[in-house]
């Protein structure tokens, strides 16, 4: 599966990545220490990828959704 950043930037998804954010579709923005160390690298990498926006708090990490990326199934 490929994610649309933008006009003509897209990434690719993986399964482990997309059911991650199936699993927290409804609880964003969600914070990093409440993730199983597993997932909290998952989320990093999403970020990474630009998929997630991350903000740095006090002692933790804040997750959200892009609000411009679009799912396509390829």
């Amino acid at each position: 599966m490929k994610a649309l950043i933008t006009r003509g930037v897209r990434v690719h998804v993986t399964k482990q990545e997309y059911n991650l954010l199936q699993k927290l579709e409804d609880k964003m923005p969600f914070l990093g220490n409440t993730l199983h160390p597993e997932d909290e690298i998952v989320a990093k990498r999403l970020a990474d990828k630009t998929i997630l926006v991350r903000k740095k708090l006090t002692t933790t990490t804040q997750y959200n959704l892009n609000k411009n990326v679009r799912f396509l199934y390829e």
